[in-house]
């Protein structure tokens, strides 16, 4: 069978690399995910900082925070290079992750609340509660697109 027969009969035949959107998802979670989250680590902290006098156990959560964070963006990093490197099991562990992060980015923006803080602060953390949908569709269309893909399942064999 010649290559151009091969392609019309299998068009996945040329698309068992990492291409198109499953390349743009191993960028978003080796590169553009981790730096975005570590901006985010820096803004919060020192956002939470102007109410450590009021609030003595606020440290300790902002702490908590970004040790959560912190282990976010070391298994974003593993997991984008596990998909790149195509290692086995590389699909479960990214819907893994990506599990782990929804998870997680429910149960994080109200982890202040946990202490006693300044009616203000509490009133501007439930105000941004708002956001917290746009930020599980990340997690949802991936976990869709790697259920979902022939490009993922021809690629990693799934």
């Amino acid at each position: 069978m010649t290559n151009t027969n091969k392609r019309i009969v299998d068009p996945l035949a040329q698309n068992h690399g990492v291409r198109g959107w499953l390349v743009l998802f191993i960028v978003s979670l080796t590169f553009l995910g981790p730096l975005r989250l570590l901006s985010d680590i820096q803004k919060e902290s020192e956002y939470l900082a102007r109410y450590f006098e009021r609030a003595p156990r606020l440290p300790t959560i902002v702490l908590i925070s970004n040790i959560i964070m912190a282990c976010v963006i070391v298994f974003s990093f593993y997991t984008g290079v596990s998909l790149l490197k195509k290692w086995r099991k590389a699909v479960r562990v990214a819907k893994m992750f990506l599990v782990s992060s929804f998870i997680i980015f429910i149960i994080l923006p109200f982890l202040p609340l946990t202490v006693d803080i300044p009616e203000s602060l509490r009133d501007q953390i439930l105000d941004q509660a708002w956001y917290l949908p746009i930020q599980l569709i990340y997690p949802l269309v991936w976990y869709a697109y790697l259920t979902y893909s022939k490009r993922v399942a021809a690629t990693y064999n799934s």
